[in-house]
């Protein structure tokens, strides 16, 4: 069986959607911050990897988040049923191999993006993220306390 790879470990360049996200917000005061996108598994699933790598979360764990995005499909699904059934027939004539959604995916993507730049940080880094943004991403998201 060949393992499917995710198209951002093809470049691992972070997509023009990564590279344009706004930066967190400036004061702590101003979380939380919501981002988001059809069904979580593409845009939404790699940012929310990147930022919970940023913050230190282990790899199984992000994995497990990432397969949540199972729940947001089948309500989407079950929107576009009701409200938009061409589009809703558009994703049910799609190979089921491209709508899988699995931790093995999220776990291969990680490896494959320290494989080639050592960390999300470095990636980050080199797509012009600036490294006070992060630090402060991170200071704002960790509980210090809870450590």
């Amino acid at each position: 069986m060949s393992q499917r790879v995710h198209p951002l470990c093809t470049t691992m360049r972070p997509p023009q959607e990564v590279r344009t996200i706004h930066p967190p917000p400036a004061r702590r005061t101003s979380w939380p911050a919501v981002f988001h996108c059809t069904s979580g598994r593409d845009r939404t699933g790699i940012l929310a990897a990147l930022v919970l790598d940023l913050l230190g979360v282990p790899d199984d764990v992000i994995a497990a988040d990432y397969v949540l995005s199972v729940d947001s499909r089948r309500a989407r699904d079950a929107y576009l049923r009701e409200h938009e059934p061409e589009r809703a027939a558009f994703f049910a004539s799609l190979p089921a191999s491209v709508l899988a959604i699995d931790a093995s995916t999220m776990e291969q993507f990680l490896r494959e993006l320290r494989a080639r730049h050592g960390s999300v940080r470095a990636l980050l880094e080199a797509g012009g993220a600036p490294a006070a943004a992060l630090d402060r991403l991170v200071d704002d998201l960790v509980d210090r306390a809870m450590e």
